[in-house]
């Protein structure tokens, strides 16, 4: 049996409660990363670079994005924008190991607007897991989230990101998981607690402080999943800034602020699933906007409003979807190329060689 929590002013719920085993709850997120986001994870990602000598020029490259258009913290944008700069940054800093551990640990809860308020403001911390977990649309987060609590009562946070392009995914699931710690103990009030037991990577072993120096806990990898799993269940633990009534203040500007995310039209998530759906084929523009019932050039305009193109999106779909083929799937690039649409390898080859040189999404 699956209980679907939605909110009036929502359009879809945020998460679902699965009953497990043993009667505990198992609780998942159902935000799909590819939706419209605030301007804070860039941010974040350009004043690490910045304090490492790179200009933000060069972070939003492809983006469609300046650095003036930074100032209106208001504005929303499309998640692949962000992947843009995350490409940029991770092309910059992808030999530093921890990479997405440093990031992350720059995500304080003053970065999340009205949602890191609230998550302040909660009484508990299983109060401020439902918020969380309700809210997480207004994160900066690309990961899939699962809570579960494991056989001795531990709570477990289960990060996955199948669909997140494989060029970045460990770079961003680190991110998430170094931010949600970060914000754990902001919401402690201790810089030193996180009443972290273990940190579990489904990665390669990494020679880096930096895992041991954010998490303070042993880290393992090439596990099965990236978790991070705590002592015990604490959920009835006292958050010092407690403030039952500011919290529902802002609460319900997070109600406000998914509603306009949620009802924002994005085309560019709408004609990227399409070409996802179609195992990255090309149909080419016009029949694409025939599909969704667009002019050509509405569908042009409207991309470019998001910006982004169509060239761009069937690119970097195709390159998703490549990469997952060639290295997780170990076909050959005959195979690959054939079921993308290519006429031969060599065809695939070249395309290869530019994603590698593009920043486009």
């Amino acid at each position: 049996m699956i209980m679907k929590v939605q909110d009036a002013g929502t359009r879809a719920p945020q998460h679902e409660m699965r009953r497990g085993g043993g009667g505990q709850d198992r609780v998942r997120s159902t935000v799909h990363w590819d939706h419209p986001r605030g301007l804070a994870g860039i941010a974040l990602l350009i004043r690490f670079a910045e304090q490492r000598g790179v200009r933000p020029e060069e972070c939003l490259r492809g983006s469609g994005l300046s650095p003036t258009a930074l100032a209106d913290h208001s504005a929303l944008i499309d998640s692949h924008q962000e992947i843009v700069v995350a490409r940029n940054v991770f092309r910059e800093f992808g030999e530093l190991p921890g990479l997405g551990i440093e990031v992350g640990s720059l995500h304080h809860l003053s970065a999340y607007g009205p949602l890191g308020y609230a998550l302040m403001s909660a009484e508990t911390l299983g109060e401020m897991a439902e918020i969380a977990m309700e809210f997480i649309i207004l994160t900066h987060c690309f990961s899939s989230i699962t809570m579960t609590l494991n056989d001795s009562g531990s709570p477990l946070m289960a990060f996955e990101g199948n669909d997140v392009p494989e060029d970045i995914r460990r770079f961003l699931i680190e991110r998430d998981m170094a931010a949600t710690i970060t914000m754990h103990r902001d919401m402690l009030g201790d810089p030193a607690l996180s009443m972290l037991a273990n940190v579990a990577l489904a990665f390669p072993a990494c020679e880096s402080k930096s895992y041991d120096r954010h998490f303070q806990v042993d880290t393992m990898f090439d596990q099965n999943v990236s978790q991070l799993t705590f002592i015990r269940d604490e959920s009835d633990f006292k958050l010092p800034q407690r403030n039952s009534y500011r919290v529902q203040e802002y609460l319900q500007s997070c109600i406000e602020l998914r509603r306009i995310i949620l009802e924002r039209d994005s085309v560019s998530a709408t004609l990227r699933a399409r070409l996802t759906e179609r195992g990255g084929f090309d149909e080419g523009l016009e029949a694409a906007a025939r599909a969704l019932f667009l002019s050509p050039r509405t569908l042009r305009r409207r991309l470019a409003e998001e910006g982004t193109s169509y060239r761009q999106i069937a690119e970097d779909v195709r390159r998703t979807i490549a990469t997952d083929l060639l290295y997780k799937h170990r076909l050959s690039k005959a195979v690959v190329a054939e079921r993308l649409g290519y006429r031969d390898a060599s065809s695939l080859r070249r395309a290869a060689r530019r994603w590698n040189n593009s920043t486009a999404t």
